[in-house]
């Protein structure tokens, strides 16, 4: 979500932070229920609409494209006032036969001891893949420089699989859970 408010190239665009791990995005000043949102051309509707956005439940690592149509409406996503179109990253596919790779990310904050850690493991064939994540995410209550305690604990989880296969030379099927 922060990447998207600082990118250039999102005008009229900025970031409601709700919470350390919450950002809603405000396209043209639309708000939640406005804007409609996508990821990988399935609809999203938040759960916890004061809590939940597409933004802060995808963890940026499998973001391919982010795609924001300022509306007010869309040949591709019908009616709407603004889109945020989310396409995730496909599944690999290695030439060479069977291949794997895995990545592990670490960040920690000590205002408020906030940490987020996410592994990743992916793997395949010529015409096949899958990509295995989990993420962690949390902090601590703290207090301010006037000694003043904030209530800001949090601690969330993400989970991301994606299996892949070839129909032919080119078209595949992809199957994903967030």
């Amino acid at each position: 979500g922060d990447l998207l408010a600082n990118s250039a190239a999102a005008t009229n665009t900025y970031l409601h932070s709700r919470s350390a791990v919450s950002n809603d995005p405000r396209v043209r000043g639309y708000r939640l229920g406005q804007v409609r949102s996508h990821a990988n051309g399935a609809f999203w509707v938040p759960v916890r609409p004061d809590l939940d956005t597409p933004l802060s439940r995808i963890d940026s690592s499998t973001v391919r494209d982010v795609v924001l149509l300022k509306g007010p409406y869309s040949v591709r996503h019908g009616p709407g006032l603004a889109y945020v179109d989310i396409q995730l990253n496909e599944t690999p596919r290695y030439m060479d036969g069977f291949g794997w790779s895995g990545r592990s990310a670490m960040t920690y904050d000590t205002n408020g001891k906030q940490f987020y850690g996410h592994q990743q493991f992916q793997g395949g064939s010529s015409d096949y893949g899958y990509r295995l994540g989990y993420g962690h995410r949390g902090g601590s209550d703290y207090d301010t420089g006037a000694g003043n305690p904030v209530d800001a604990n949090y601690n969330v989880r993400d989970w991301e699989f994606a299996y892949g296969f070839d129909l032919g030379p080119d078209r595949r099927m992809e199957f994903g859970y967030l």
